[in-house]
């Protein structure tokens, strides 16, 4: 009894309060931005493909509203789960909206329907290509297959903090500490083609990703 209580006044406050909490830390960041293709200068209604390891979603949406805010609507691939729901509640106070599914039996459904939507109206999508269950740091042929049938080009997204704790969960999950330098790097896009090989265009996003 008293475990629901406290799982359910969780789903209630960290909707509130984790936002908030990210907004003060990224306050105290020491930032610098690597951007060599100039990509956050490139026109704003141009849809995208963000890719970014697992291990660096939590500091996400908040250089996402910091650098991409402005462009077109975004959206981003959660787990159909009750956690998926609260990391859904969460980014929503970052302007950026779900598709919700997995690495399982959703899979196949949420990149059919990112898909459709795109063709509705442009966006920017962004996928972790290793999650949500790993391994960690190998690109699964999700977002390549996307990539190749949609046409845009994918946008590796990475940052290194001098300060951080790491969690001891299966993709070894960084919280970036207070006052952190923070290098966010913003790498080559990469564009992939229907008839290209999918296991090398996955080891080459990999590569760009970089750890």
């Amino acid at each position: 009894m008293r475990e629901g209580v406290l799982k359910q006044m969780t789903l209630a406050v960290a909707p509130v309060m984790v936002p908030l909490l990210l907004k003060l830390l990224g306050a105290t960041l020491r930032l610098t931005v690597s951007d060599p293709h100039r990509v956050l200068n490139a026109q704003g209604d141009r849809p995208l493909l963000l890719a970014f390891w697992h291990h660096r979603i939590v500091l996400m949406p908040w250089l996402y509203r910091r650098y991409f805010s402005g462009r077109l609507p975004a959206r981003v691939m959660i787990s159909a789960s009750r956690d998926g729901q609260l990391i859904t509640d969460i980014i929503r106070r970052f302007d950026i909206g779900t598709f919700r599914g997995s690495s399982s039996r959703h899979a196949v459904r949420a990149l059919k329907e990112m898909a459709r939507e795109l063709r509705r109206a442009p966006m920017v999508l962004a996928l972790t290509p290793d999650g949500p269950r790993g391994p960690a740091g190998r690109v699964q042929p999700g977002i390549i297959h996307l990539a190749a049938h949609t046409g845009l080009p994918i946008v590796p997204v990475s940052y290194r903090l001098s300060w951080q704790w790491r969690a001891r969960s299966w993709d070894r999950l960084t919280v970036p500490l207070p006052f952190s330098r923070c290098a966010l790097t913003i790498g080559e896009p990469l564009t992939v083609r229907i008839e290209d090989d999918v296991t090398a265009a996955a080891a080459e996003l990999g590569r760009r990703l970089g750890r």
